[in-house]
């Protein structure tokens, strides 16, 4: 990058909503601070959002939605 940048000064936006992956989410948000980002959670308004966790079902074709999380 050019003089000046600093990823200390930085921010990162993580863009999820109700029905978002709580491990995709939350995940997100703890790298990019453990490597000196500021990460910026948006959403579609401003409240605690109901995250899920996506699984799979034995004898399923496609995955299921538990509510895991407010966040």
């Amino acid at each position: 990058m050019g003089s000046g940048y600093s990823r200390e000064m930085s921010k990162v936006l993580i863009i999820t909503g109700d029905g978002g992956e709580s491990y995709e989410a939350l995940y997100a948000v703890h790298r990019f601070e453990e490597e000196g980002w500021k990460a910026v959670v948006a959403a579609p308004s401003r409240r605690r959002l109901n995250l899920v966790m996506h699984d799979f079902e034995p004898g399923w074709d496609t995955y299921i939605e538990w509510p895991r999380l407010r966040a």
